[in-house]
């Protein structure tokens, strides 16, 4: 199906677990994105 989205989605969640400040901002950043498409 997606594998590039699915690989995306495991390097997140692996950066959630060890920087999860910085994820925290990557996931508003990205709900910005895409609300904006």
């Amino acid at each position: 199906q997606l594998p590039a989205l699915r690989w995306k989605l495991a390097n997140l969640e692996t950066f959630r677990k060890r920087r999860p400040d910085d994820f925290a901002a990557q996931a508003a950043a990205l709900d910005i994105g895409l609300g904006q498409s």
